[in-house]
């Protein structure tokens, strides 16, 4: 069973709907003057797949990536739930949920279109499609203070940390220290970073490496403060 519903150019809604019982059973609409389609699927069928697809010349389907109406829920191209899912349309002349596998049961299926974009895509997008991942409002930082334990010699000051947001050193001795936070060796001088008696580095806002830092110091029991978060 295809459900088809054409709607006038410029009508603010369009909307259709059906029941998916049999594989290829399917809920289209026309796409003219839509920006997106939401696919509202209820029931609770037995090993049940909904493809959403979309056409271009009327013959020709491809699948296309529905977002669950869920916050920070990824884009999929096809449902086994339940739920709400919304396809942006644009280039589409028509799109559709459609049946593609079932066990026993059946979904009904309502499509509503409007002329508002429900998701702005980017191409070729991926890490859940862009969806963003929460940051702590505060970091409760880890206190990596020490000394130079073997004037000389490098040691580690924080290990590796892909978690890692920022992190901070003071020199408290009265000579330099030498740090490397790109995961080599720390030496005294280039290419490690220089650190003089007293001197406070902060790591930039634009870049935080996650890679070990090494310290070192000509002097044994040469102290530093250091935070990391």
């Amino acid at each position: 069973m295809t459900t088809t519903v054409f709607f006038p150019a410029g009508a603010p809604n369009q909307s259709a709907s059906g029941t998916l019982q049999s594989v290829n059973d399917a809920v289209q609409l026309a796409t003219d003057s839509l920006g997106s389609v939401d696919f509202a699927l209820a029931g609770t069928p037995v090993g049940a797949t909904v493809a959403f697809e979309g056409t271009s010349d009327g013959t020709t389907w491809y699948a296309m990536k529905a977002y669950p109406k869920v916050p920070g829920s990824a884009g999929s191209t096809t449902a086994n739930a339940a739920g709400s899912y919304n396809v942006t349309v644009g280039g589409a002349a028509k799109v559709r949920a459609r049946l593609t596998a079932i066990t026993s049961g059946s979904f009904t299926c309502v499509a509503n279109g409007t002329a508002g974009a429900g998701h702005v895509g980017v191409k070729n997008g991926a890490a859940a499609d862009l969806q963003t991942t929460p940051v702590p409002a505060s970091i409760t930082p880890t206190d990596r203070s020490g000394s130079i334990t073997t004037g000389g010699t490098a040691q580690a000051l924080m290990a590796a940390n892909a978690n890692r947001r920022g992190w901070s050193i003071q020199n408290n001795s009265s000579g330099d220290l030498w740090l490397n936070e790109i995961g080599g060796t720390a030496v005294i001088g280039q290419p490690s970073l220089q650190l003089p008696a007293g001197a406070l580095y902060e790591s930039p806002a634009s870049y935080c490496s996650p890679s070990a830092i090494s310290i070192i110091g000509a002097t044994t029991g040469q102290t530093f403060t250091a935070r990391e978060a």
